[in-house]
């Protein structure tokens, strides 16, 4: 069993959209918009050694450059999108439900833009060369 583990089964348990927690701070999930801190910390090796043991090894070069990584963590009770911000000899991780099979190269990856809605030609936003070239009426 892997560390991060018991915080993947809290935020399962909790059914929480986000589970957070900083270096030598509570951990706190967010469950229905409203955040619950418990009375649990973890220190910061505890944060570094759950991280990097189950990011990718891209995504390892990048932490231990001291930059942000976000992975997918296909955890034993289902994917896990994982977060991991480091600021000031501190770092924040961030646990939501994920989605199998999706690793990003990092935060300073750019994002993969989404492909635009098709345009029916005989919508009033469509652009003008295609409406121009629809047959005239007879």
């Amino acid at each position: 069993m892997k560390q991060i583990d018991k915080l993947v089964g809290h935020l399962i348990r909790f059914q929480a959209e986000v589970l957070t927690v900083t270096s030598n701070g509570p951990v706190v999930v967010r469950v229905g918009g409203v955040e619950r801190a418990s009375n649990q910390t973890l220190d910061h090796a505890t944060i570094t050694a759950m991280a990097l043991e189950v990011a990718p090894a891209a995504q390892q070069q990048e932490l231990r450059a001291n930059r942000g990584a976000r992975f997918v963590y296909d955890s034993p009770q289902g994917p896990v999108s994982v977060e991991v911000t480091p600021a000031g000899g501190q770092w924040r991780l961030s646990l939501s439900p994920g989605t199998s099979g999706r690793v990003s190269r990092g935060l300073s990856s750019p994002a993969v833009p989404k492909a635009p809605a098709p345009v029916a030609a005989s919508s009033p936003a469509a652009p003008r060369e295609e409406r121009a070239s629809a047959p005239a009426p007879a």
